[in-house]
């Protein structure tokens, strides 16, 4: 017989970061909603871990999964919702709330992913002899548990652990940054049109929300019809520019500043990759792999980094020069015509 946990705020108030197993209110949502949902998400998932720990030798393995899927879902519900508010709809109070609350997180998905019993009763189970027949999915998730334990340091001691917990904190606040740089740079962009023929091919749609986003960048009498209409990388402009704007030129200019952004001050991403790379090459030392990317592959499906590497250079085709989205598609249609063209004549 297994106990439950005191503590679940499932209908603890009207929070609606706390309000599991429903439709997200995303319109209901504010900043101040997140430091409180995520303390109180926090509280649940430690005492719920500490139940689970204390009788995860008893358990059967499906109860085992069940719990732990459980536990899981509900700190990613709640957290996984703020960090897409802030992808869609950020502000730096937001941001703030997110940077105060993610070292706590953080802690807990390592104290979690490290978890000796957990870790000790799911590995016993995969080597149970009755394991096959328990149903697929609780197969493949205690399987996929076991090697994700194992890859998140549950076999470390001593200055080892410490340190690979203290590169899992840097790789998160990096992460972060990274985020936000890519989204300030996708919102400081805005390309404003003022001829018609620089538009020729759009949709009513997007001729709206362009005209739309003109008025908000200060072009008061912006109408859908006359202009002037303001392009965006945000996705609902992007994409469907790319997809219906006749102006080849334009194209490219949009696409060059989508494949650039956050590579130049002051959004530059590229110290914060040098360091991602160097924290990555750590943990997969930490763990005793040679490189992060044989850590990489250990969890998937290739044999191993060299065959990946082999294969990803055998189907890229060479670059020989730089090609534009719209020139990609007309490339391949020459080559077409040329592979004919040699067939026919027999060369």
């Amino acid at each position: 017989m297994t106990t439950t946990t005191t503590t679940t705020p499932d209908h603890a108030d009207a929070n609606p970061l706390l309000a599991w197993g429903t439709l997200p209110a995303f319109d209901a949502i504010e900043v101040a909603h997140v430091a409180p949902a995520l303390e109180r998400t926090l509280a649940w998932s430690r005492d719920e871990l500490a139940d689970i720990e204390a009788h995860a030798a008893s358990l059967p393995a499906e109860a085992l999964v069940a719990r732990l899927e459980r536990l899981e879902d509900r700190l990613g519900w709640t957290w996984g919702l703020v960090n897409h508010l802030n992808s869609v709809r950020t502000s730096d109070p937001l941001r703030q709330a997110i940077e105060a609350a993610q070292p706590d997180v953080v802690t807990f998905q390592s104290r979690l992913a490290q978890s000796r019993p957990v870790y000790l009763a799911l590995k016993a189970a995969t080597e149970a002899p009755g394991f096959d027949a328990l149903p697929p999915a609780v197969q493949r998730v205690a399987t996929l548990n076991v090697r994700g334990a194992e890859h998140s340091g549950v076999g470390l001691e001593g200055e080892a652990l410490e340190r690979f917990n203290a590169n899992r904190q840097e790789l998160a606040r990096l992460s972060l940054a990274f985020g936000n740089h890519v989204l300030d740079a996708t919102k400081a962009f805005g390309l404003t049109l003022r001829d018609k023929a620089d538009v020729a091919g759009l949709p009513a749609s997007l001729l709206g929300l362009a005209s739309a986003a003109a008025r908000a960048a200060g072009e008061a009498d912006a109408t859908p019809a006359d202009g002037p209409w303001r392009v965006t990388l945000d996705y609902p402009s992007f994409v469907p520019f790319m997809e219906h704007s006749e102006r080849r030129d334009l194209r490219e200019q949009l696409y060059r500043a989508h494949v650039t952004r956050a590579s130049a001050p002051p959004y530059d991403n590229g110290p914060l990759v040098e360091r991602i790379l160097e924290l990555r090459a750590d943990q997969a030392k930490i763990l005793g792999f040679p490189s992060f990317a044989a850590l990489s592959i250990d969890a998937k499906m290739a044999p191993g980094s060299r065959p990946s590497t082999r294969c990803s250079r055998t189907c890229a085709p060479p670059r020989t020069r730089r090609r534009s989205p719209s020139s990609t598609s007309c490339g391949r249609s020459r080559a077409r015509r040329a592979r004919r063209r040699r067939s026919s004549s027999g060369t």
